[in-house]
């Protein structure tokens, strides 16, 4: 059994499901929390049990907007408050609807449910059975955290689970950007039981699979939110530098001599960094094994901004100093003079 958010690493690398359980677990909690309070506008108190940079980020993200549909001349306005949300869905290996409760734990549900193939937890859907379609939506801290946007094999995932459970035909997938409060559409809807979703099943049935495979690793890895814990990815850090600080019994000249080495390998990548870029700008994209991605240059658009002159000129101040308020304090590891 696969978790569905696993499907876009775990068709090229089955062991994904071994590694990274905790960073699951604070997706999965970090998901909840943020449901929560765009359900009553207030924080719930679980928040106070997520990692610092959790909590800072989940704070920065904007509720869902209205979800614009248009049909020929009918435009649908989907509220977040009718939508699906954090919907368990699950399949077997026929893409037949498998029903996992809500409260079975899922770490459970491959003992309990030996024919489920893949389950996950749908972050927004809208059904739409006037036009044989469901719309499934997942939240993303940005665009730019899913290589493949909408396209992603997670949302494939989503879509023909969510087909099968609500007895639907068709799937349209999108992402929220939480951070610029932005939706990305795909732009035609996709039949459950067409020529293009017999590839993508057939994509999921060898992601689901092949659980006894080696970590594998390639240009997927990029994607890859597990990355940091995964032994493949980071076989070739020189582990004689660091294997006493990893092991948790490091000395103070162990940890100095790891701090020289960090060192040494961060400026090690900002020289392959650019040595990178500049082969691509002169040669062109760098294209993937399966071909299917491409590493390339592309302009984003800015963050909108305040723009503080004006404000100030608006409400007749000479500046904003006195309507500003800092953040709280926060650690910064550095090397200082010991005298400071």
């Amino acid at each position: 059994m696969r978790r569905i958010s696993s499907l876009p690493t775990a068709e090229y690398c089955p062991k994904v499901d071994k590694i990274g359980l905790d960073v699951e677990r604070t997706q999965s909690a970090r998901s909840t929390v943020f449901h929560a309070y765009c359900d009553s506008g207030v924080w719930p108190a679980e928040l106070a049990n997520l990692p610092e940079a959790d909590r800072e980020e989940i704070q920065k993200w904007k509720v869902p907007m209205p979800f614009r549909y248009q049909h020929g001349d009918v435009t649908h306005m989907l509220q977040y408050k009718n939508a699906y949300r954090e919907w368990r869905v699950a399949v077997d290996s026929d893409f037949n609807k498998v029903e996992v409760p809500i409260d079975v734990p899922q770490g459970d549900i491959e003992r309990l449910y030996p024919q489920v193939m893949i389950c996950g937890h749908l972050d927004m859907a809208w059904l739409l059975p006037e036009y044989d379609l469901i719309i499934v939506c997942d939240i993303k801290s940005s665009i730019f955290a899913v290589k493949e946007g909408h396209r992603s094999l997670q949302l494939q995932g989503y879509g023909l689970a969510a087909c099968a459970a609500a007895g639907i035909g068709r799937y349209i997938t999108a992402i929220w950007d939480a951070s610029d409060g932005k939706y990305y559409v795909a732009k035609e809807a996709i039949e459950a039981d067409g020529f293009e979703a017999v590839d993508i099943r057939n994509r999921i049935r060898v992601a689901a699979g092949d659980r006894d495979g080696a970590f594998r690793t390639g240009t997927h890895c990029s994607g890859c939110w597990k990355r940091s814990q995964c032994p493949a990815h980071l076989v070739n850090v020189p582990e004689g530098e660091f294997k006493a600080v990893l092991s948790g019994q490091a000395t103070e000249a162990d940890i100095r001599k790891a701090l020289v080495a960090k060192r040494q390998i961060e400026d090690l990548k900002g020289a392959v960094d650019s040595a990178i870029k500049s082969w691509v700008e002169q040669h062109g994209p760098v294209r993937s094994e399966d071909g299917r991605k491409q590493y390339r240059c592309e302009l984003r658009t800015g963050k909108t901004k305040l723009d503080e002159k004006k404000v100030a000129s608006a409400l007749g101040v000479d500046n904003l100093e006195d309507y500003k308020t800092r953040g709280g304090e926060y650690p910064v590891f550095d090397w200082r003079n010991a005298d400071g």
